[in-house]
């Protein structure tokens, strides 16, 4: 597409003042977007990695959201602003196709957020550490690891420093988590998968 603007980092594209309406590809990278409230520690937040798009669920509606971006890894992407894609809809209603499909995926994200935030705090940190390595390109042969810092862990989870350090040790006493300053391996894949069982009496994880 002509209308396609490569942005980088991707904090550039959050600056609310700018008002700028458009769909996001994330061609490189790994963020979070996050939305929580001040009398709560409940967070949404949704982890998004190369091949995600943002911004079709929202870009003809008359909403401005304010949310917390945490990136985990620097980020590239791609903005196709809405002028632009007005104009190439009028041109060919396949743009609209293009839209839903942008949007499915991203939807999917955000009802596993959801769903996630209604679980304790030892769930909320699992799913994000799986959430993570997911989208970040490993070493064959070596633990899968995580890079993000307890203190971007917190904003991600809602969960305060002090009791997201006590579910890591507990995850490292476990056996199925290393801890390191700036990252995170994970040494037992499985079992941290199994912790996750709870999330299925509401949604299954394919």
């Amino acid at each position: 597409m002509n209308c396609a603007i490569r942005i980088n980092p991707l904090q550039d594209s959050s600056n609310s003042k700018k008002k700028a309406v458009s769909v996001m590809y994330i061609k490189k990278g790994i963020a979070c977007i996050a939305f929580g409230c001040d009398s709560a520690n409940t967070m949404n937040s949704g982890i998004f990695g190369e091949g995600s798009w943002l911004g079709s669920l929202m870009i003809h509606q008359p909403l401005s959201i304010h949310a917390t971006i945490e990136e985990l890894e620097p980020v590239e992407a791609i903005c196709f602003p809405k002028d632009k894609i007005d104009i190439l809809a009028k041109q060919d209603p396949m743009i609209y196709k293009w839209l839903y499909h942008a949007t499915v995926k991203t939807q999917q994200q955000w009802l596993l957020a959801q769903v996630t935030s209604l679980h304790d705090r030892h769930t909320r940190v699992v799913f994000s550490l799986l959430e993570i390595a997911r989208l970040t390109k490993q070493v064959q042969g070596s633990y899968t690891k995580v890079n993000a810092s307890q203190k971007q862990l917190s904003t991600i989870t809602g969960i305060s420093r002090p009791r997201l350090n006590e579910t890591l040790k507990m995850l490292e006493l476990c056996n199925e988590i290393s801890i390191e300053r700036g990252s995170i391996h994970l040494i037992d894949i499985e079992k941290l998968r199994i912790r996750l069982n709870v999330l299925n009496t509401t949604i299954e994880i394919g």
